[in-house]
């Protein structure tokens, strides 16, 4: 950025923005999608009314997959969900006056395998959507994760968690539980054996931000994201970055947690009665933009 210049924007209702100080300079952060609904996805406008900087920072985060279920309790398949993909670009993001497109991406559904009418059951969960900053010379992608199986007519892929957005791959079911779901830098885990217990497969990691201020979203400085869902079995795979745990045989799943992408764990969101309602739901993606304003007067 050249010396003495001053970046401003303006963004479309519903963003939280703010600034903070690093070093000795002021910078200004956009955050899009917290006002939304879950799991629905948002577009937004994103304008650099002045100045130009190549040192912004960029954070994008596609949305989690749904976890799976075949709508049974006990020893039932019910393979963790996908995280969704982030892309960053730290300190080197190129923003000039234009009209930027933000979308923020949604999380996977949730299977509805015990729907009253058999024709609209479902047992695999959702793909999240992508999120995506489109404009300029800083055009982002992070794709959505993919949902987790849960399909029990589907033999090759039934009880497998599910692949991420950012390409790695979900574990397969195999003969002690179902499949955890990929991470954004990592691959699922398969279920194995824990003191004598049949365990889900764990969720695979996702990525570690460190966004310079404190969020008033997520209320910390650092943010865990893209992490894969539990898969199921008589012990609950566990969820990381994100990512919402398995179901076992005697407590529910988790939903993966709103705004980081993370996979839906693999099975019902409650204990287990049927019949009886839905499984996990995916979490939604984010964006965050941030860049020095230069030598703009205080805001």
């Amino acid at each position: 950025m050249k010396s003495g210049e001053c970046v401003q924007a303006i963004a479309s209702n519903g963003v939280i923005s703010g600034s903070f100080t690093s070093g000795s300079e002021t910078w200004m952060y956009y955050e899009f999608g917290s006002g939304t609904a879950v799991g629905t996805t948002q577009d937004y406008q994103f304008e650099i009314t002045k100045g130009y900087t190549a040192r912004a920072r960029i954070i994008v985060i596609g949305g989690g997959g749904g976890g799976g279920w075949d709508g049974q309790g006990s020893y039932g398949i019910r393979g963790g969900g996908g995280g969704g993909g982030n892309v960053l670009q730290n300190n080197q993001a190129i923003l000039y006056p234009t009209i930027y497109s933000v979308r923020k991406g949604k999380g996977g559904d949730a299977p509805d395998a015990d729907a009253p009418n058999p024709a609209f059951r479902t047992y695999n969960g959702g793909t999240g959507g992508s999120s995506r900053v489109l404009g300029g010379v800083s055009s982002l992608t992070a794709g959505g994760g993919q949902g987790g199986f849960g399909n029990p007519n589907t033999l090759d892929t039934s009880g497998d968690g599910g692949d991420s957005g950012a390409g790695f791959i979900g574990a397969q079911y195999n003969s002690f539980g179902s499949g955890g779901g990929a991470g954004s830098t990592q691959n699922g885990f398969q279920a194995t054996v824990v003191s004598g217990n049949n365990t889900g497969g764990n969720g695979g990691a996702g990525t570690t931000v460190e966004l310079g201020y404190t969020s008033p979203v997520f209320g910390s400085s650092t943010l865990q994201v893209g992490g894969g869902g539990g898969g199921g079995s008589a012990r609950r795979g566990t969820g990381v970055f994100g990512g919402g745990d398995g179901f076992r045989d005697s407590g529910p799943g988790s939903d993966g947690d709103r705004f980081t992408g993370g996979g839906g764990g693999g099975g019902a969101e409650f204990a287990y009665v049927p019949p009886a309602g839905q499984g996990c739901t995916g979490g939604d993606g984010y964006v965050i933009i941030m860049f020095p304003t230069g030598s703009c007067p205080a805001y």
